[in-house]
């Protein structure tokens, strides 16, 4: 049999890692409660310092990322002043990514440090820390990953507890360390990449998605799509906070705060995630732009985002307004404690918004709806496709989930309809090689004017979009056919209580849009305006723009994105 390769001939890792907190002495027993740490970094006048710095690797990233269980060899020193003048360094180290502990909670791992340290003087002693790593909590990535509990213990790690305390990383340094994360030995470029990306995830969860440096689209769209390098934005540290809607489902708001002005809450539409917002193949993102500009800068979360479990789950627009955007608006109004918030919505995002608004669930300071507000006028195809009750006819062939990469059903006619979608009419103008362009344009309407994107964002438009559930669809086409925002049921619900919308509103629309036509925007303005008077009421057209090129495009930066700044400074954001 062939000899199993040696170390050096298979891909390995490595990264360095620093972090650094306080611990105070103590006798005691290793502590089962995660308080006992916490207290004993805050220990007050016995408090002293702790820090380390470790560089972390591993001689075969593959079996690595395969068994996330397996040690990693760490080198480094650690200081603690208050037992050693000098640095101690650290003796044959291991590290472990994730242990499952039989007898905690299998929602819960541990990455374990075990630090044998040496001191110039001879003495040895046991570092040994963990971080506890919740697998269903949607945002406690940041405290798992930047936490750690410690013990140090005399001599080995069977002896005598010195003490305990708490490590913690700040967001910067941790930016700074993910990008240390590097593939060594043999390895193509790509593969380097998709190891680094699959041992970051491993490593900071969801962090890595946004602090890592590189991209791996995980859609079935493409599945050997190439990941990317990943522009580093220029933004504050990210918060994220779970919220709840009124249902109890779990949502989540990302918080980049770029200062006092604000909060602006920005909102995605349906089938798709905040990366409308924060993409990072453009120069300058919206996200980075308000936060330069001092905004405090939320993204919402609702239950249609790609990015989250509720995905795929059935629902309506009355859903949504009535249970989730109230319950986001409460949480950012605790979480900054202002009353004053102010809502930039794109399509679905912004329908459901107005709905809230006009049903007295939720008011925000002000809102600006780009594409559509209380009118949804589509173009002719969508008129065709609301009018044949499309939506109803693909719930009776099995169908339930729609997503950009493929149709999910369990039926053969649901991949019939996969395969009709090559005979569906494009403009000439807009016709290109991506699938995921196609399935959009049949699910939505035409998503961008090609032209105003640049390449690498029309490569990756997949990593934007997702599962879009056939209940919302219906509703929508029922809206469509309407051409009215009108609740699941057919029933004229909202548009009777217009004058609730005595706030500064702002109607956004690309001039060529072919999921909703400027008419949308152009109707909503005038019954605001026959029925509220002028004042409030602004409506921008964008010329030579559609839907989400609106964001997303190479010049909105220059096109679009000072027309959402004067909005919010007409609104004293």
């Amino acid at each position: 049999p062939e000899n199993p390769p040696r170390p050096q001939d298979r891909p390995g890792l490595r990264f360095t890692e620093r972090m650094a907190g306080y611990w105070s002495p103590g006798e005691a027993e290793d502590a089962g409660d995660l308080a006992d740490y916490e207290r004993a970094a805050a220990g007050g006048d016995r408090r002293t310092t702790l820090a380390f710095e470790l560089t972390i690797t591993s001689d075969d990233v593959r079996a690595t990322v395969a068994d996330l269980n397996r040690p990693m060899q760490v080198a480094g020193t650690v200081e603690i002043p208050a037992l050693s003048p000098e640095p101690l360094l650290v003796e044959d180290g291991v590290f472990q990514l994730l242990v499952n502990d039989e007898s905690a909670d299998k929602a819960v791992s541990h990455m374990w440090y075990r630090l044998p340290l040496a001191a110039v003087d001879g003495r040895r002693i046991h570092f040994s820390g963990f971080k506890v790593v919740a697998t269903d909590d949607l945002t406690g990535a940041w405290r798992a990953t930047t936490t750690l509990y410690v013990t140090l213990h005399q001599g080995e790690h069977d002896g005598p507890v010195l003490g305990l305390g708490v490590l913690r990383i700040e967001p910067s340094d941790f930016a700074k360390q993910l990008r240390t994360v590097q593939v060594t030995g043999p390895a193509s470029a790509r593969d380097r990449l998709e190891l680094e990306v699959r041992f970051g995830r491993a490593f900071a969860g969801r962090l890595y998605e946004h602090y890592g440096s590189v991209v791996a689209p995980t859609t079935r769209f493409d599945p050997g799509a190439r990941p990317r390098r990943r522009r580093q934005l220029e933004l504050p540290p990210l918060q994220e906070f779970e919220y709840r809607s009124q249902d109890g489902v779990a949502l989540r708001l990302s918080r980049y705060r770029g200062g006092n002005r604000g909060p602006a809450l920005l909102v995605h539409g349906m089938g798709a995630n905040p990366l409308t917002f924060n993409l990072d193949t453009v120069e300058v993102n919206l996200v980075e732009y308000l936060a330069q500009l001092g905004f405090d800068v939320w993204l919402q979360e609702w239950r249609a985002s790609t990015q989250l479990p509720s995905a795929l789950s059935q629902f309506t627009a009355d859903t949504v307004a009535h249970l989730d955007h109230p319950a986001a608006l409460a949480a950012v109004r605790q979480e900054t404690g202002r009353s004053q918030v102010h809502v930039v919505a794109h399509c679905v995002g912004s329908i459901t918004w107005v709905m809230a608004a006009l049903s007295g669930k939720a008011q925000p300071a002000s809102l600006l709806c780009s594409s559509v507000a209380m009118h949804p006028v589509g173009p002719p195809m969508t008129r065709l496709k609301a009018g044949l009750h499309l939506g109803q006819l693909m719930r009776r062939a099995g169908v339930r989930m729609l997503t950009s990469d493929a149709f999910v059903g369990e039926s053969w006619r649901a991949a019939l309809m996969d395969r009709a979608l090559r005979l569906y009419p494009i403009p000439r103008t807009e016709h290109c090689d991506q699938a995921v362009c196609r399935r959009l344009a049949f699910i939505y309407g035409i998503a961008v004017r090609h032209a105003n994107v640049n390449d690498l964002t029309h490569v990756t438009m997949h990593e934007l979009f997702g599962p879009t559930n056939l209940t919302m669809m219906v509703h929508l086409s029922r809206m469509a056919h309407a051409e009215k925002v009108v609740a699941a049921d057919g029933d004229d619900d909202y548009l009777p209580q217009v004058d609730r919308l005595q706030l500064p509103i702002t109607l956004l629309s690309g001039a060529d849009n072919l999921v909703w036509t400027p008419e949308s925007t152009a109707r909503s303005r005038d019954l605001l305006v026959s029925t509220l008077g002028e004042g409030r009421f602004t409506r921008e057209l964008i010329e030579g723009y559609g839907h989400q090129d609106v964001f997303i495009g190479a010049r909105a930066v220059r096109d679009t994105f000072p027309k959402i700044l004067a909005h919010l400074d007409r609104a004293n954001a």
